[in-house]
């Protein structure tokens, strides 16, 4: 059995140049998706996905983390996709190419299922701990 697949977005149409992985059967709706841009953060992205997600589990929040990366050369992608494979609440969406922070945050959004989303920055710029303040 796949553990993770290539999924069709929730909100609008997606280019080619886009591949998503997520485990297989992760698609019920969410009330919270958090869109985490990323561009060679592998020296961030691990510790952050599982702060976040000990965020999740302590407050009780009911959120996916939807990780958009630009084909980063250090791995970053690689540490999200593990994840993915682990956690039906973590995505990794990426992309060929470097197409900009506003851009990755687009892209992100239109595979969220949450009733809210939220961006957040993959340096630990914004504390994971504001979550429980705005859910």
């Amino acid at each position: 059995m796949n553990k993770n697949s290539v999924s069709t977005p929730s909100r609008g149409s997606v280019p080619e140049e886009i591949r998503v992985f997520r485990k297989s059967g992760s698609t019920r709706e969410r009330k919270l998706s958090i869109v985490i841009p990323t561009y060679n953060e592998v020296g961030n992205i691990g510790a952050l996905i599982q702060c976040v997600l000990e965020v999740f589990q302590r407050g009780g929040v009911d959120g996916e983390l939807i990780v958009v990366d630009d084909s980063s050369p250090d791995g970053t992608g690689e540490i999200v996709k593990d994840y993915a494979q682990k956690f039906e609440n973590v995505t990794l969406v990426s992309r060929r190419e470097k197409n900009g922070y506003g851009n990755a945050c687009k892209d992100g959004i239109r595979f969220t299922s949450g009733r809210f989303i939220m961006g957040m920055d993959a340096d630990f710029s914004h504390d994971p701990e504001i979550i429980l303040s705005m859910y």
